[in-house]
């Protein structure tokens, strides 16, 4: 199946929950938010939050400035 992550086409396979995804694209466990169809997602719900064809997903890092 295929996902949108941040505006790019990616193939993942079936049935992989939010936080399967997270821990291949940010190994480091930087701190980010994510957002799924539109809707930010808590932390918590990383490992209930089942990735389906065609989601959108969008992955954010907090920057510091003034």
């Amino acid at each position: 199946m295929n996902i949108q992550l941040n505006g790019k086409i990616q193939p993942i396979e079936d049935s992989k929950s939010l936080s399967d995804l997270l821990a291949k694209i940010n190994p480091s466990n930087i701190s980010i938010a994510v957002a799924v169809n539109g809707e930010i997602i808590p932390k918590d719900d990383y490992p209930k939050t089942i990735l389906n064809d065609m989601d959108i997903i969008e992955v954010v890092r907090p920057v510091g400035g003034g």
